[in-house]
């Protein structure tokens, strides 16, 4: 977890602004989201899936993070929000 957070951390633009006195850091992508989807696809893989990995994509205008293993159960993209599955 930690090697792809520095992966990504070092791809990742960042800039900052200056007021005053203050320096505030901007990256690309607020960390605390970076690291919420990080930690949500290695949680939530499909771990019998084999030979497969998680990616993280970096792209100029967006990142994927992509889990192996599709939708839990009868969970579909348009039940999503009204239904729940736990494995």
């Amino acid at each position: 977890m930690e090697r792809v957070w520095n992966v990504v951390w070092e791809e990742m633009r960042v800039g900052a602004v200056v007021n005053g006195l203050q320096r505030e850091e901007l990256t690309e992508y607020p960390p605390f989201a970076v690291r919420e989807a990080l930690v949500n696809a290695v949680a939530h893989r499909d771990y019998r899936v084999r030979g497969r990995r998680i990616e993280v994509r970096m792209y100029s205008d967006r990142m994927e993070v992509i889990s192996p293993g599709g939708l839990p159960g009868y969970i579909t993209v348009d039940n999503i929000v009204e239904e729940h599955f736990s494995r």
